[in-house]
């Protein structure tokens, strides 16, 4: 069942073209993380994973079911708060969120949106802590303002500050002596420190910059090939996960054999050649 357009408590979902914008959508809480907002995700995450059934190729035909790009976001004056303590701690709250099953709904979150076969784009303004800083490393590119942070946060509160894929996703964009200090002390980065040790992407002045850059790079990687890209992020994430550069390469050099071999693929590549040779 399509999310898109649907009515969430939490989250808003709208689909433009072949982008999917998910907008954390709890301001007055700073997007702090309850259990009906992680249901939320995981429906909305599960959606976007599954490739339409029936469709030849999902990648490059019409089916508006299959967005090629997503957009994450955040509504109000924070990105995501991390985990809404005080609302799993109240007496109505249905969570524990200390049980192992509680820990697994929470990293899995994470897992998810790494694994999605969509390029995500990630707009982060003000602070993203916790789960927040993790959502924000397991997107492919990421842009704030110069009013972001970001923490790791999970050590200030007596655990340890390895949690949620941290450590994994941090050290393989920050480095590891960055990211070690991060982790073990729960220091709070702003978004310039957060740009020169590469966490952001891209970093603007204001919130209103961040749709005018988000939409140029929506639209640099919808003027890409889509099995290109596809193959790009899977290769990627492959390449940094594990293997030698021999196991790599031979990776890549099936991929790229595989691509040349698709007519679509020679159809866009032999038109933007003559783009080139007609401006040389």
């Amino acid at each position: 069942m399509s999310v898109i357009n649907r009515h969430f408590q939490h989250l808003r979902v709208s689909l433009e073209g072949r982008v999917a914008t998910v907008t954390l959508h709890s301001p007055e809480r700073y997007n702090a993380i309850n259990f009906r907002m992680l249901t939320e995700l995981h429906e909305v995450l599960d959606f976007l994973s599954e490739i339409p059934r029936g469709t030849d190729d999902p990648l490059t035909s019409d089916a508006e079911s299959f967005p090629r790009v997503v957009l994450l976001q955040a509504a109000g004056p924070a990105f995501c708060a991390g985990v809404d303590i005080v609302d799993a701690d109240s007496k109505e709250s249905k969570w524990d969120y200390r049980s192992w099953h509680s820990q697994h709904l929470l990293s899995s979150l994470v897992e998810k949106l790494y694994a999605l076969p969509q390029a995500v784009v990630c707009c982060i303004a003000g602070p993203a802590v916790g789960i927040g800083l993790s959502l924000a490393l397991a997107c492919d590119i990421r842009i704030g303002t110069t009013s972001s942070s970001f923490s790791a946060a999970f050590i200030s509160l007596g655990i340890s500050g390895t949690d949620m894929g941290t450590s994994y996703l941090l050290p393989r964009i920050i480095g590891s002596g960055r990211s070690t200090e991060m982790m073990l002390t729960g220091r709070t980065i702003d978004g310039s420190t957060a740009f020169s040790w590469g966490l952001l992407n891209h970093i603007v002045d204001s919130v209103d910059e961040i749709k005018q850059k988000s939409d140029s790079i929506v639209k640099s990687l919808l003027s890409t090939s889509p099995w290109g890209l596809y193959i790009t992020k899977r290769q990627i994430q492959a390449s940094l996960g594990h293997g030698d550069l021999k196991s790599v390469i031979t990776a890549e050099n099936s991929h790229q054999v595989y691509l040349l071999s698709r007519p679509d693929v020679i159809k866009m590549a032999k038109a933007k050649l003559r783009k080139i040779s007609s401006k040389l």
